[in-house]
């Protein structure tokens, strides 16, 4: 299973630690200021190409260890689903309360939302990654962030693990976000499902 990561030229230090953490990953490096949701599309493009089942994971995410094997695990138990394997705090502000019910609610391991709230990493079926591209297009420009953009796209339910495959890297963003909005909440996965591969 291929992973794909979404990067920034400012942080080619992290594109090089998920590329050593994460052997054969590729990269798509955004040089200008493009935008997350162009880096998004480019990955999901080289996604097609591959014609396998691909992870797509942002530059300030860190992997917990074994994430290839966690990852392949939750792909084969749920072939057609567009999984995210970060669930984090803070943003979206607006979707807290009811990831708070979803998490109260279950009796297992995972929860299931109607969106994707986050782009930090996420995997969608290899059958879908085409269709889902032509209606990002026939979108056209939105003003939406890119993870909403791409769970639009594919138009289903989303999976979320309970316990992350990855941390978010709670910095300062290099993206202009469509809202405008400060990123001032905490923003770090809720459980992680073992140790980080490395620091932050």
């Amino acid at each position: 299973m291929q992973t794909i990561i979404v990067g920034h030229h400012s942080r080619v230090d992290w594109i090089g630690q998920l590329q050593a953490a994460i052997p054969g990953a590729a990269a798509i490096i955004d040089n200008g200021n493009q935008g997350a949701l162009q880096g998004h599309i480019k990955a999901l493009e080289v996604a097609r190409e591959v014609g396998e089942r691909c992870v797509i994971i942002e530059d300030d995410a860190i992997p917990v260890e074994g994430f290839p094997l966690l990852a392949a695990r939750w792909c084969s138990r749920f072939p057609e689903a567009l999984i995210s394997f970060y669930l984090g705090t803070g943003r979206p502000a607006s979707w807290q309360a009811r990831v708070d019910d979803a998490l109260e609610r279950t009796g297992g391991d995972h929860i299931v939302l109607p969106r994707l709230i986050h782009g930090v990493c996420y995997s969608l079926p290899a059958n879908h990654i085409g269709r889902t591209l032509d209606r990002i297009i026939a979108m056209g420009d939105t003003s939406e962030p890119a993870d909403y953009v791409v769970g639009r796209g594919f138009g289903r339910e989303v999976i979320y693990p309970v316990e992350s495959l990855v941390e978010h890297r709670d910095g300062q963003s290099v993206e202009r976000h469509p809202d405008g909005e400060a990123r001032i909440e905490r923003r770090v996965a809720r459980n992680l499902a073992g140790p980080l591969m490395y620091e932050r």
